[in-house]
């Protein structure tokens, strides 16, 4: 048998430094060195652009060096995903991809090469043979883009409509991963389970009796931050299954090894969904709910932006091919100025459309009793949107963004007196 553990390691771009600090120390700094640390044991890490970033502005060089060491020996394997997080099925797939090959060239930048195979300038990473969809939300549009961007494989939860285990799709290249949702979520959530219940999921089997391998996705943030014994529970959960010589491996090592299901289609689908909300057409509660007023007003903003949308995966002009280009201060290197406005206008509005916005204000009750309601997270995204307005230079957007943010503003108060 053998354990595949996915960690997503994620904060948005509008995080309050104060909070990053408070996680990085509970959360990122031993959860690398556990990894760093764990023998004959191998973790796959969705790392993006977003958290990466503000590795660097806060001062966390080493973290970002250790990082790129545990890849380069292997430790531990990188996937593609998205640069500031945003819903991909919502979104359309130029956006998409831009969002793709941000992310990949953001990665690049800060774990790879700043040359080509040639010694050419330019960003290269290798080996993103997998793809993390943010919220793991997937339909088959997504499927095709992430297999004309040459991945590997892509990690679904079972509301996609398959069970744990490794398919091929219809029509696509790609391989379907499907994580064990309730081992994930056994640990994600419960916090009075031990080591020796999370054991009992390893035991079941979905296919002829016999024991399966399993792969486990969930936030990396659970280990010490979302729970706070969280980094001991993964340590002795770790060492468990490596007393019962029961391998923990990359999900590519995962895919390679694994005899692949019969060919499938998916439903679109989410983790953040239940099997009710599923079957009920509410495929992302905590993202666009059809009873939340402020998520409607949210995407209408999303869609008013993307409705003047011109792709930022243009080429960078001779001598800026290796520029943090979302590092705005680097932007004055650029002597073009139409191009600078260009960047910064375009990297705002991937910024802007992040997921957490509307996870915020989505009032939904986690499974541990935290209410999904932040004020300050709130007005964090609405202040980038303000930002991403001022940069369009036409007054008629500008001030629908502007309308579109006080009537935010005004049902958020209402949900802060009715929840505090």
């Amino acid at each position: 048998m053998a354990v595949a553990i996915l960690l997503h390691l994620y904060q948005p771009i509008t995080q309050t430094e104060q909070s990053f600090r408070e996680i990085y120390d509970a959360c990122y700094l031993p959860l690398l060195r556990l990894i760093k640390n764990k023998r004959n044991s191998k973790f796959t890490l969705n790392v993006p652009l977003s958290l990466i970033q503000q590795m660097q502005r806060y001062g966390y060089k080493s973290w970002i060096d250790d990082l790129k060491e545990l890849k380069e020996s292997e430790k531990i394997e990188l996937t593609g995903s998205a640069a500031y997080h945003p819903i991909l099925t919502k979104i359309p797939a130029e956006v998409a991809q831009d969002e793709i090959i941000l992310n990949e060239y953001g990665i690049g930048y800060y774990l790879g090469r700043h040359s080509g195979f040639e010694g050419e300038a330019g960003i290269l990473i290798k080996n993103l043979n997998g793809f993390f969809p943010p919220e793991l939300a997937l339909n088959s549009n997504l499927i095709k883009l992430i297999d004309s961007l040459g991945y590997d494989w892509v990690i679904a939860d079972e509301t996609c409509g398959h069970k744990r285990g490794v398919y091929s799709l219809k029509g696509s290249k790609l391989k379907l991963v499907v994580r064990n949702r309730d081992l994930s979520n056994a640990i994600a959530f419960k916090r009075s389970i031990n080591v020796k219940d999370l054991l009992y999921f390893t035991n079941t089997s979905y296919h002829e009796g016999k024991d399966l391998d399993h792969v486990v996705a969930l936030d990396g943030e659970t280990f010490g931050h979302h729970y706070k014994e969280g980094i001991y529970i993964l340590d002795t959960f770790l060492e468990e299954l490596l007393s019962r010589e029961i391998d923990v491996i990359s999900v590519s090592e995962f895919v390679e090894s694994s005899e692949q299901r019969e060919s499938v289609e998916i439903k679109e689908s989410s983790w953040g969904a239940s099997d009710f909300e599923a079957n009920s057409g509410i495929l992302y509660p905590m993202w666009n709910h059809p009873e939340n007023e402020v998520h409607k007003l949210q995407w209408d903003l999303v869609g008013l932006a993307l409705d003047i949308y011109k792709n930022v995966n243009k080429p960078l002009s001779d001598g800026n091919e290796t520029l943090p280009i979302w590092d705005f201060s680097y932007l004055s290197k650029i002597q073009d100025e139409g191009e600078r406005k260009f960047l910064k206008r375009k990297i705002l509005l991937l910024m802007a459309i992040h997921s957490d916005q509307f996870w915020w204000i989505s009032n939904k009750v986690l499974p541990t009793g935290e209410v999904l309601f932040s004020k300050n997270m709130i007005e964090n995204s609405l202040s980038l949107w303000h930002k991403y307005a001022d940069t369009l230079g036409d007054p008629r957007i500008h001030d629908q963004i502007i309308e579109l943010s006080a009537k935010i503003r005004e049902i958020m108060l209402k949900y802060e007196n009715k929840l505090f």
